[in-house]
């Protein structure tokens, strides 16, 4: 579950800017790769609930990991989106 925003913050860590308003060469791909990478990691977390339902220890386990994954993925694809685009907050 934690190699998409893994790569995520490798994308982001490899592509920012250091300047307001000048990507760099590349950033506009990595930020689509971003952007699909969220899309896939939201399509991930539906699908590991969906499988753990069978077992409820499993479940309430699931349950946790994804509270603690899904926002640490959402402040990750946040910052990334903004930094890889060249605006900052």
């Amino acid at each position: 579950m934690w190699a998409i925003p893994g790569t995520m913050a490798l994308l982001w860590s490899q592509y920012y800017t250091e300047i307001f308003l000048e990507p760099r060469p590349g950033a506009d791909v990595a930020e689509t790769v971003v952007h699909c990478l969220m899309a896939i990691n939201l399509v991930a977390v539906g699908m590991f609930i969906y499988l753990s339902r069978a077992n409820d220890f499993l479940f309430l386990l699931a349950c946790v990991m994804v509270a603690i994954e899904l926002p640490a993925t959402f402040i990750i694809w946040d910052l990334a989106s903004l930094s890889l685009s060249g605006f900052y907050f």
